[in-house]
This record gives structure tokens, sequence and C-alpha cells, in this order.
């Protein structure tokens, strides 16, 4: 996601309109000058940590996934309950913040 980001960022920047193409050039690579920084960072994390790759058919997407509306819903009422209990000033704080 960072290198989609990154790469979104030098190709068009903001305000790329208005610049020529040295100016779009040059700064297409001075933002994608973190791609080094990136790939340098998760090799030194996998070597120090000594982690395995992980392959696309072994990750569990299931556990800890919710089943369905019933417990949303009592997930709510629980919340409002919760909510109830509150003081004024805690009322007040989450309204605002």
């Amino acid at each position: 996601m960072v290198f989609i980001a990154q790469f979104w960022i030098g190709f068009a920047p903001q305000g790329y309109a208005s610049m020529g193409p040295a100016a779009l050039v040059e700064n297409f690579f001075e933002g994608y000058l973190a791609a080094p920084v990136i790939l340098a960072s998760g090799i030194g994390y996998k070597l120090w940590f000594r982690t395995r790759w992980v392959r696309v058919s072994e990750i569990d997407l299931v556990t800890g996934r919710r089943e369905g509306a019933e417990e949303i819903e009592a997930l709510k009422a629980l919340d409002g309950v919760e909510r109830s209990e509150w003081s004024w000033w805690h009322k007040v704080y989450d309204y605002f913040c």
C-alpha cells in the first residue's frame, strides 16, 4: 500500500498541471525515494526478528470474524447500556471529541 501511495504521489503530485516535463520527472523520483527506505525496513525486520514468509493459502481470514447481524445488534445494545451509565461530563466529552 505504501508503494502504491508513493507511486501515485510521484506520478500525479499536487499542482502537476502547471509543472513542466522535467519538473514532473524530478518530482517523481524525489517522491519515490522512500522506496529504498521501505524495502530496507522490511528486509531488516525480517532478518532481525527471523520471521517467515506466510503463504496466501495459510492465512486465516475466519478466526475473530463476526457471524451475523444478531451479534452486531447485541453489541449495540450493550454499548447503549454502557453509555447510559456514563456521567454527564463523559457524555459531553464524547459528544465533542
